[in-house]
């Protein structure tokens, strides 16, 4: 078939040439689209989780890599932890809960997967520049 339609040598080596260098380019991007397809899949799971304690174990079983390697995989490919990560997802749906003024504080930290009330007032703060009661004041919610 698509062999046959060489008329000369050039063309069929530059047409070689090419498939070589796609083919080449396929086997060594494929490490890297796993770990794409890996982080994916771990931002997945935390979406789906940062409600619940989520260890670092969990997420490393979740997609059958050591947690050191998830772990540099992670840093190398997001630029931030996993740790931090996490929290940054729990902040972010933190924020969305803080504009429910029916929604209370302590709700807000058990509902975003913190254990305690002060601790997730130290994470918030860290993420946002200000607590969790401030962030809700400045939109105007009393409670």
């Amino acid at each position: 078939g698509e062999v046959m339609r060489f008329t000369n040598l050039e063309d069929l080596s530059a047409w070689l040439s090419g498939m070589l260098a796609s083919f080449t380019n396929m086997v060594f991007a494929a490490p890297d689209a796993k770990h794409t397809d890996t982080i994916q899949k771990v931002m997945e799971y935390v979406s789906a989780n940062y409600m619940k304690r989520i260890t670092l174990n969990d997420i490393s079983e979740h997609v059958a890599f050591s947690v050191s390697y998830l772990s540099r995989m992670f840093k190398e490919e997001k630029g931030i932890n996993l740790t931090s990560y996490i929290n940054e997802v729990r902040v972010r749906n933190a924020r969305l809960l803080l504009k429910d003024s029916g929604v209370a504080l302590s709700q807000v930290a058990y509902l975003t997967g913190f254990d305690d009330q002060s601790y997730f007032s130290k994470v918030f703060k860290k993420y946002t520049g200000v607590t969790p009661g401030k962030y809700r004041e400045k939109r105007g919610i009393t409670k």
